[in-house]
């Protein structure tokens, strides 16, 4: 808020679930998404959150994937008609955040990365559980950040992000600086 020249709210899953789902006017819409029995809306929402607007893409600064690359990152997991109702809603959602001056984290690093004159750069940025992480959240962490040291398991991923290690890996990659190490033993567990 301190980079921001405005007021706003956050928007979160529960934002989603309970004020936008319950009041969607496109009644075309809602029907199809009420044929999306086999889908919660939970992950909906995290389809949206994760991938949908949390995709870095090239860099074009463009808030949501197209529809077209949304099919064809998921053409093994959704039919073509989920995938378009689907991105309806996100479009909708994205409809609604903004009548309602509401931001997602994935809003807020987009709007940061805009700024990033505005802010200080830190010789170090550590991340835990980087796999919750979205690919706009960790661009904006590398922006502001000289080092970074990044600390994750995918087995562990709370809520879909898409998140990769190979990405992240792209996205550090400076031969003379980075290094990445694979841990193999987990200590809290036996075999």
């Amino acid at each position: 808020k301190k980079v921001f020249d405005e007021e706003f709210e956050m928007s979160d899953e529960s934002v989603f679930l309970n004020d936008f789902l319950k009041n969607i006017n496109n009644h075309q819409l809602k029907s199809r998404l009420d044929k999306l029995k086999n889908i919660s809306h939970s992950i909906i929402y995290k389809e949206i959150y994760g991938m949908i607007f949390g995709c870095f893409g090239d860099g074009s600064g463009e808030e949501m994937l197209s529809l077209e690359e949304y099919k064809k990152r998921r053409e093994n997991s959704f039919s073509s008609a989920e995938c378009e109702t689907i991105y309806g809603i996100a479009k909708l959602y994205a409809d609604y955040q903004k009548s309602q001056n509401l931001l997602d984290n994935n809003k807020i690093s987009r709007k940061l990365l805009k700024n990033t004159a505005k802010i200080q750069k830190y010789s170090l940025s550590i991340i835990d559980e980087v796999q919750d992480f979205t690919e706009i959240n960790l661009n904006f962490f590398k922006e502001i950040s000289i080092k970074l040291f990044c600390v994750g398991d995918a087995l562990q991923m709370i809520n879909p992000s898409y998140f990769s290690f190979a990405y992240l890996k792209r996205l550090m990659y400076n031969e003379d600086v980075t290094n990445v190490a694979e841990l193999e033993c987990n200590y809290r567990n036996n075999k």
